[in-house]
């Protein structure tokens, strides 16, 4: 927006993003049927992000529900834990994995999946492909599933 150029009536018109009081006190300043029709959008973003998810024949009542039990899997485990392949949870794991937006590229070789510290000490899921080991983002899963 910094690049952007208005020009009404031959003047040239300053424009800037609009964050917090600024944004509520311009929100305010618009028609009724704008903000009417901008609210009822949000509403649909919240009700799309609601539906429920069908994933490795489990249901879940939304994304959120299913990165609720994703972190609950994280907490249960010890750092360095190897996910054992007979389980629920590494089929779970590998079903939402397969969002990831370079899922053929980080399962390239893998054979199994693990419980460890990332970048900043949080806990993630690690792929494990024989004695290396790469971590994979849950968020850009969980995004492929809401798009």
């Amino acid at each position: 927006y910094q690049e952007l150029e208005l020009t009404a009536e031959e003047k040239k018109l300053e424009t800037s993003v609009c964050y917090g009081n600024d944004l509520a006190k311009g929100l305010a300043k618009l028609p009724r049927h704008v903000v009417k029709k901008r609210e009822q959008k949000a509403k649909d973003r919240r009700c799309a992000r609601q539906k429920p998810i069908l994933i490795n024949e489990q249901k879940f009542q939304s994304v959120g529900a299913l990165r609720g039990k994703l972190k609950e899997m994280l907490n249960n485990r010890k750092d360095e834990e190897v996910i054992p392949e007979s389980s629920p949870d590494y089929a779970l794991v590998k079903a939402v994995l397969a969002f990831h937006p370079r899922f053929e590229e980080k399962v390239k070789g893998m054979t199994g999946l693990k419980v460890g510290k990332g970048e900043g000490q949080s806990k993630c899921f690690w792929i494990v492909s024989g004695e290396a080991s790469d971590d994979f983002s849950v968020k850009k899963c969980l995004e492929g599933i809401e798009a």
